[in-house]
């Protein structure tokens, strides 16, 4: 439990500035640099504190403040006119408990080998599915940070060979590690951990498709990814999932632009990986009280590499909404998120109100609910809301 509040805490180990889904034509996120005009270098980083203050906990030992910090540097270096190194690195501390944890979120090579072919060699994040929070048709990146937060872009361990157009994509995927440490390193590489993937994208007809398939994390998987903009300003959205000896996940949602900076989204969603309802009565107990027997015992830090053991989804209905503006009064921006578990009703809430103070300064206030009954995914909670003010430095 004390994983699921550092995630819902908005500071995640793996975190990174905002990053929009991905069009057919984007370049992987790796690829890309504020910095402008384009030269043979490009970097660009941030650096946040934050100050969080929780309601009364429900268990005992849990520290009612909390300070977090993070660094960031991303670079790109681009030697000669084929060849591109990239880095993406993260430094993140917290106080109570004085922990601090480095994370390698991406670094590696791309190769343009001629105008419509790419290679690359890495640790990468390419991430194209529509869904706001949860991705059944992307296995690599199968979720997302909550919006509100600090968005991650952690990328996996692999070796890629692309051949791009503006209307169709394909990748071939060669995945090699599935274990790795808190920093985001491989711990071993083992025979049964080989895996790869095929990947197309196809845009026609007003309407973006993706499929994927392969073989990861030791079983095999697919997924289908649909969405079109069925009249001005709204989109609807589609994914599917499957992996062998789980079963499918599907997602089926739509998204409202209001005027030029704000959006609707609305999304539900089955998690057939989830327990059902009668499962759900035998096993949540025991569920529950290790959640809480973890967040008491572990109270002292919020630190840790938390989102890849981060599972928000234990039940198998859920609606999932939100609204985000940005530019009010051309110096604020504002987002609001909520996840409802439809079969104990029980939910997660998270706000963000951000006041672009400069150009490269903003300041932010957070704030997390959580509720619904004692026997509840979400309310089996060690806390009921929290509160954060941030400050970011761009640079």
């Amino acid at each position: 439990m004390l994983q699921f509040l550092f995630f819902l805490s908005f500071s995640a180990a793996l975190a990174a500035e905002p990053e929009e889904v991905a069009e057919l034509k984007s370049v992987p996120l790796a690829e890309v640099s504020a910095t402008e005009p384009a030269t043979w270098y490009e970097y660009r980083g941030y650096l946040v504190s934050e100050l969080g203050w929780l309601s009364q906990p429900r268990v005992v030992g849990l520290e009612r403040g909390s300070a977090i910090g993070e660094a960031n540097a991303t670079a790109i270096v681009r030697p000669t006119s084929w060849l591109s190194l990239f880095g993406d690195g993260l430094w993140v501390g917290s106080l109570p408990g004085s922990a601090s944890q480095a994370v390698l979120a991406q670094a590696g090579l791309r190769i343009q080998a001629a105008e419509e072919w790419s290679l690359a060699l890495g640790r990468e994040r390419n991430f194209r599915a529509p869904g706001m929070l949860v991705n059944p048709s992307d296995f690599l990146h199968p979720s997302q940070t909550v919006p509100g937060q600090r968005m991650q872009r952690a990328g996996v361990w692999l070796a890629r060979a692309s051949y791009q157009t503006l209307k169709f994509t394909a990748d071939g995927l060669f995945l090699p590690f599935q274990d790795l440490d808190a920093g985001g390193i491989p711990l071993s590489a083992k025979a049964e951990d080989l895996g790869g993937a095929g990947r197309v994208y196809v845009s026609a007809w007003d309407t973006d498709l993706g499929l994927t398939a392969g073989y990861f994390g030791r079983t095999w998987q697919g997924g289908l990814s649909v969405s079109r903009y069925v009249l001005k300003g709204f989109e609807i959205h589609t994914e599917l999932g499957y992996r062998s000896g789980s079963g499918g996940r599907a997602l089926l949602g739509t998204r409202l632009d209001v005027g030029s900076s704000s959006s609707v989204t609305l999304e539900g969603y089955y998690n057939g990986w989830g327990y059902s309802s009668d499962s759900w009565d035998r096993v949540s107990p025991g569920l529950l009280f290790a959640a809480r027997k973890a967040a008491a015992a572990s109270s002292s830090s919020f630190s840790g590499s938390a989102t890849s053991q981060l599972n928000l989804f234990h039940r198998q209905w859920y609606l999932i909404g939100g609204y985000s503006a940005s530019d009010l009064w051309k110096i604020f921006n504002a987002s609001f998120s909520a996840v409802l578990s439809a079969e104990d009703y029980s939910g997660l809430s998270v706000f963000r109100w951000e006041w672009m103070v400069s150009g490269r300064s903003t300041l932010s206030l957070l704030a997390l609910g959580l509720w619904g009954r004692d026997d509840g995914q979400y309310g089996a909670r060690p806390i009921d809301s929290r509160l954060g003010i941030e400050w970011r430095l761009n640079f």
